[in-house]
């Protein structure tokens, strides 16, 4: 059996959650990764406070919560833990700022988790968020 890795994911798009659900079951049925989500400031600091994930995936912008300051917040409580800030704005100003502000990695949106065309061959624009992600989860804990 593969460790445990613990992703707390904050967004507050209705679809997240099902999407990384749906994407990753069955690794999550293999007890290769196990998701938490959250909506809000608040709910992410109680699924903190019951149990240290491996991984924080935070939108750029969450009802108002800046997830730049909020990384650069949560690395002084949790320093062994990795943050990725997800965005719409795939500027270079913004990468420039989300690495300054503490983030492990960077990726654009929208969260489009099809890889293969009908004819098998890999549509490179729509799996390059789950390509990054995958990378991400299974290199960057090694």
């Amino acid at each position: 059996m593969a460790n445990l890795t613990k992703v707390l994911v904050l967004d507050d798009e209705e679809d997240t959650e099902d999407l990384f659900l749906q994407k990753f079951r069955h690794q999550i049925e293999d007890g290769e990764y196990e998701f938490s989500f959250a909506t809000s400031l608040e709910q992410t600091e109680q699924l903190l406070k019951i149990g240290r994930p491996d991984i924080f995936l935070t939108d750029i912008n969450v009802n108002g919560i800046d997830g730049i300051e909020l990384i650069s917040r949560l690395r002084k409580d949790y320093p062994m833990m990795r943050s990725v800030v997800i965005s719409a704005y795939g500027d270079i100003s913004t990468l420039r700022a989300v690495m300054r502000g503490g983030a492990h990695d960077f990726v654009i949106k929208p969260i489009d988790f099809i890889k293969k065309n009908n004819d098998n061959s890999v549509n490179i624009l729509s799996c390059s968020f789950y390509d990054n992600l995958m990378m991400y989860l299974n290199y960057s804990l090694v």
